[in-house]
């Protein structure tokens, strides 16, 4: 027995399965949407990884409105699909859930700094304290000195006290200083994930996600401030046929070429972006 066919006979023993009334339709709409989805994996040979399943669930659901789009195009444009095209349409269109997982992952390290930082600066105080504590039984002792030693005692003593304030000071600015540096590249860290999940990974433009927040910010600020909005949309003439009589990879580089063109043309606060394949 293959594969396919185990998996398709154990989806067929789950439908035989007592189910709530409340669960059924929804269970049985996903075990459809996860078969067919399936099939399609199976039927242009597309590896099982997660994130080709994740692509193609959404897409035999008919929920995701973008990524219908974007594997019908692939569909037109290709015999099949395959696995590099469809990690595109992914990292496009799902990258906000590794952007989650990075700045989850941030979070959690600028919380530890946080915590050093407040560790520090409690150590920093109680020693301060102590010494707090020490100046003012020096300045008792202070009063009732008589004598060249014991005074020569007491300036030995305050010279201690300040050395060690001193030596707190410093080592409370430099702990300070490696924390606000740490979190600085971390913060660092955080605008390149941003960034990149606005990206577009083949032609460096902004990506779907990005056009779309920022149409909705120029619409707003049109409605608001009457300003005047543009928007080009432009495709590449004969593409699918150059793709086809030379392949995919000279069809990237003129891809490129044509962002490239689109970046050192446009000024200002104007935004190129990848709307689709091409």
């Amino acid at each position: 027995m293959t594969r396919h066919n185990l998996v398709i006979k154990l989806i067929n023993a789950i439908k035989g399965t007592d189910m709530p009334s409340t669960y059924t339709d929804n269970f049985e709409r996903s075990l459809e949407t996860g078969e067919n989805a399936f099939s399609l994996l199976i039927q242009d040979t597309i590896p099982v990884w997660p994130e080709m399943y994740e692509v193609l669930y959404a897409y035999e659901s008919g929920d995701n409105v973008d990524v219908i789009s974007a594997i019908d195009e692939l569909k037109n444009a290709n015999s099949q699909l395959n696995s590099l095209d469809i990690a595109k349409v992914h990292e496009q269109l799902f990258s906000n859930n590794k952007l989650m997982d990075i700045s989850e992952d941030i979070g959690s390290k600028i919380n530890v700094e946080i915590r050093n930082i407040i560790d520090v600066m409690t150590a920093a105080g109680e020693k301060s304290d102590e010494c707090d504590t020490a100046l003012c039984k020096l300045e008792t002792k202070f009063a009732s000195v008589n004598t060249h030693e014991q005074l020569h005692s007491v300036v030995e003593i305050l010279s201690n006290i300040t050395r060690a304030m001193a030596d707190n000071n410093q080592n409370l600015n430099s702990k300070l200083k490696q924390s606000s540096q740490q979190i600085e590249v971390l913060h660092k860290d955080l605008d390149i994930a941003r960034n990149e999940s606005n990206t577009d990974s083949l032609t460096s433009l902004a990506n779907r996600k990005k056009f779309d927040s920022t149409m909705r910010k120029a619409i707003d600020n049109m409605r608001e401030n009457g300003t005047d909005l543009t928007l080009l949309i432009v495709d590449i003439d004969h593409f699918k046929k150059f793709n086809d009589t030379y392949g995919h990879q000279p069809g990237d580089q003129i891809l490129r070429l044509v962002a490239q063109t689109l970046k050192n043309s446009l000024k200002g606060a104007d935004l190129p972006s990848r709307y689709g394949g091409e």
